[in-house]
């Protein structure tokens, strides 16, 4: 079990408490998507310093002494993030390692492109049996068509124009002929299959 000391609010202080982080694989991974997208989250310098040190520091000293901030300004700084949304508090008033963890991923989804993100989850699909980012609704809107995900958000801009790309590129590459001969393929090992379970029914 890792531990990390940070500091959450009650009655308008704040003090310093420990929450355990065994959900998490890798502080450093997470310390590393903090960096990466933490312009996207809406944090200044002053909030990235102050919450990479919480992640990788034990003791609210220590915090203090590594980025040079009062206890007074680590305290604002909390209260900015937690206003932004950036971190939230559980029941406990804790800091919740666990929400700003999956707020990560889910931004690392939505900003890699359609194709890794396609290849990463298909291929993790193909043994858990999962849904992924393929297992879309196209919905038509006002100005072209709108891509739909299972949980009911729509596709970035960035990823549905990768999308498109990728889908022109096909398009590009794959032969008219090819593409039919394969379709008759499918249609004919689905006929055999229902010839197969229909004649099972006769016999039962």
């Amino acid at each position: 079990m890792i531990w990390v000391t940070i500091i959450h609010e009650v009655k308008g202080s704040f003090i310093m408490t420990n929450i355990g982080m065994a959900e998490l694989t890798s502080m450093h991974g997470m310390s590393e998507m903090l960096l990466r997208y933490h312009r996207i989250m809406g944090m200044n310098h002053e909030q990235l310093i102050l919450l990479q040190a919480s992640i990788q520091l034990h003791d609210p000293m220590e915090i203090e002494e590594a980025t040079g901030f009062s206890r007074d300004t680590v305290m604002e700084l909390f209260s900015q993030m937690s206003e932004l949304g950036v971190i939230r508090f559980n029941e406990h008033k804790e800091l919740d390692y666990q929400d700003l963890f999956e707020t990560l991923k889910s931004i690392e989804k939505r900003s890699m492109p359609f194709r890794e993100r396609l290849t990463r989850e298909y291929s993790k699909a193909s043994r858990t049996n999962q849904k992924h980012v393929g297992h879309v609704e196209l919905v038509p809107v006002k100005k072209g068509v709108a891509v739909k995900l299972t949980d009911g958000t729509f596709l970035s801009i960035k990823q549905t124009k990768d999308l498109s790309n990728e889908l022109i590129m096909f398009a590009q590459s794959m032969k008219e002929e090819d593409l039919q001969r394969f379709n008759r393929n499918v249609h004919q090992k689905q006929e055999v299959q229902n010839d197969d379970h229909r004649y099972e029914e006769y016999e039962d």
